[in-house]
C-alpha cells in the first residue's frame, strides 16, 4: 500500500465530505433566493455547480481503495457513487435551463441538497471504515524497498484486487535473478508490460465473473 497514494485518497474523501456540506448549504442559500437576486444569485449558482463538479472528482479517486472492500465498505461506496450522481445530474438539470433568469426547480435542487447532507453522512462512515481497515492490515515487507515501491505505483493499473498478490509474486520473481542485469532487465520488462498486463488481468476476470 503505497502510503502517499493512501494519504492522499485519504485527504480526498475528507475533501469530499466537505464539499458535501457545502453544497448543501449553497443550494438552500438558493432555494431561498429569489427571481430578483441577480448578479448575487448567478453567483451562487456557479458555486453550485463548480462544488458538484469538484465533489464527483474527489470521490473518484478517494473511493478508489488498494484493497478489496468487504461487504458494507462495498455497499457504502456504491451508495456515495450514486449519491453524487444524482447531485450532479438535479445541479446540471437546473443550471442548464437558463434559472438564474427565474426561480430554480426547487425539486430537483431541494433532492439535491437532501442527498448532499446523506452523501456528507455516507463518506464520514466510509473514512472511518478504511481507517479501520489500514490500522489492521500488516505492513508489507515490500513496501520497505524502492522496488517494492515502484512495483506498487505500477500496480495501480490493476483492479485493487489483484495488487498485492502481483506485487508480492514479482518481489519474489526479482529476488530470484542470478544477476543485476537479469534483475534489471525483468524489472524494465514489467513496468514496459504492464498496461498489457492490466488489459490481460482485466480480461481474465471479466471471463471468470461470467462463468460464475
Amino acid at each position: 500500500m503505497n502510503r502517499q497514494i493512501l494519504l492522499a485518497r485519504r485527504g480526498a474523501r475528507t475533501r469530499a465530505a466537505v464539499l458535501a456540506g457545502n453544497l448543501g448549504s449553497d443550494i438552500k442559500h438558493v432555494l431561498d433566493m429569489d427571481a430578483a437576486a441577480g448578479g448575487a444569485a448567478s453567483a451562487v449558482y456557479r458555486r453550485v455547480r463548480a462544488t458538484a463538479d469538484d465533489l464527483d472528482k474527489a470521490l473518484s479517486f478517494g473511493l478508489d481503495f488498494d484493497f478489496a472492500p468487504d461487504d458494507d465498505l462495498g455497499r457504502m461506496r456504491g451508495h456515495a457513487r450514486n449519491l453524487v450522481l444524482v447531485i450532479r445530474s438535479n445541479v446540471r438539470a437546473v443550471m442548464s435551463s437558463g434559472v438564474e433568469k427565474v426561480l430554480p426547480d426547487r425539486h430537483l435542487l431541494r433532492q439535491a441538497g437532501r442527498f448532499a447532507q446523506e452523501l456528507t453522512a455516507t463518506v464520514e462512515s466510509i473514512q472511518r471504515r478504511v481507517l479501520e481497515i489500514e490500522a489492521s492490515t500488516p505492513q508489507d515487507p515490500w513496501s520497505a524497498t524502492w522496488a517494492g515501491r515502484l512495483l506498487a505505483l505500477a500496480a495501480q493499473l490493476l483492479p485493487p484486487d489483484r495488487r498485492r498478490d502481483f506485487i508480492e509474486d514479482q518481489c519474489a520473481n526479482l529476488e530470484m535473478a542470478v544477476s543485476r542485469r537479469e534483475w534489471a532487465r525483468y524489472m524494465l520488462g514489467l513496468l514496459v508490460g504492464m498496461p498489457e498486463i492490466a488489459h490481460a488481468t482485466l480480461v481474465r476476470g471479466d471471463r471468470e465473473y461470467r462463468q460464475r
